[in-house]
């Protein structure tokens, strides 16, 4: 992620800005243009100053913000929107959620807000922010799209870990939105590049960020699972790309392979190298929407560890109700734009 030092330019200044120097007035446009929020003044030097800078990408919004004296916020989180808030500089804020309070740290930490979920935040004289408000149903049709499957609601764990590895690719393509911003021309100024754009930063919170649909990714259901077909499940897992038999789940398991195939079919609906199969095509998916590089269906099929391409096509179309080439065709232009 871009961070941005005291008395520097803000991220997004191309975009629509405000200055304002009044909590009232703050309030009512950050209610507005984010989530509904009460201001509070805290002792401070310095009088109260609001600088934000906002960008409309697609259907995400980026709103940069600075903080020139400690005020405390009371939010009541915004009714159809997911709300990330990034650090942009050290003297950031602190954010509690229930009983969970997590520092906004450069580099560290940030938070993640469900809709309608209240938090409280104290931000500090000279703070800058980035945060990115995400609209629940382009969230649900994102896991959609990665899945196949249409989860409910999607319930994500708030602190987000700028310096874990699941998180890093959200955070980098983040930082890339943010330095395209102050190009002239901008590449997501095409026609449907910011949807593309947009597309890509939800898709890889949703693979980084912990949440109660992340199960989806694993294609499993926990509902009266045995023991043994989760043992079997997590083996197949593990395995990759590499060919199982059913001797080798018959071994790990200590179970006969009828039982282990009524078992895949009561709680998986297939067998268990139809389940094996399904995990290798989900990987696929993922690797088509969020590989920083560009790779052709033949290379992904490979790595995935189906080499014949008319089959994996043909259980790639059967899965995700599309062809490979009509998932890469969404994600090409967003990944060129990329590099």
């Amino acid at each position: 992620m871009p961070h941005a030092s005291a008395g520097s330019r803000l991220p997004l200044s191309r975009y629509p800005s405000l200055d304002i120097a009044s909590l009232e007035v703050a309030a009512d446009i950050y209610s507005r243009m984010v989530a509904p929020v009460h201001l509070h003044g805290m002792p401070s030097k310095e009088p109260f100053a609001w600088r934000v800078n906002h960008l409309e990408l697609g259907p995400v919004t980026l709103v940069a913000n600075e903080t020139t004296s400690s005020v405390w916020a009371d939010c009541e989180g915004a009714d159809d929107a997911y709300l990330v808030s990034l650090p942009l500089g050290d003297n950031a804020a602190e954010s509690s959620v229930g009983q969970v309070v997590t520092p906004l740290v450069r580099g560290r930490s940030g938070v993640i807000v469900t809709p309608r979920q209240r938090s409280k935040v104290v931000v500090r004289s000279g703070s800058r922010t980035l945060q990115v408000s995400v609209p629940r149903q382009a969230m649900l049709d994102a896991m959609t799209t990665l899945t196949g499957r249409e989860p409910r609601d999607i319930q994500f764990h708030t602190r987000l870990a700028l310096d874990a590895p699941e998180t890093a690719s959200f955070a980098r393509l983040l930082g890339r939105v943010v330095k395209e911003a102050d190009l002239e021309q901008p590449g997501f100024t095409a026609p449907g590049a910011a949807e593309r754009w947009a597309e890509a930063l939800i898709f890889r919170l949703l693979l980084g960020q912990p949440n109660s649909r992340s199960a989806l990714f694993a294609v499993r259901s926990q509902s009266a699972e045995p023991r043994y077909v989760r043992r079997a499940a997590a083996y197949l897992d593990a395995a990759g790309d590499r060919d199982v038999t059913m001797a080798e789940l018959t071994q790990v398991t200590g179970v006969s392979a009828r039982s282990l195939q009524s078992g895949f079919q009561k709680t998986h609906g297939c067998s268990p190298l139809a389940f094996a199969r399904a995990r290798r095509l989900e990987r696929a998916r993922v690797l088509f929407l969020t590989h920083d590089d560009a790779l052709t269906v033949s290379e992904v099929a490979q790595r995935v560890g189906i080499p014949h391409l008319g089959r994996f096509s043909g259980y790639y179309r059967q899965h995700f109700g599309e062809s490979p080439t009509a998932t890469l065709a969404r994600s090409d232009s967003t990944r060129v734009k990329l590099r």
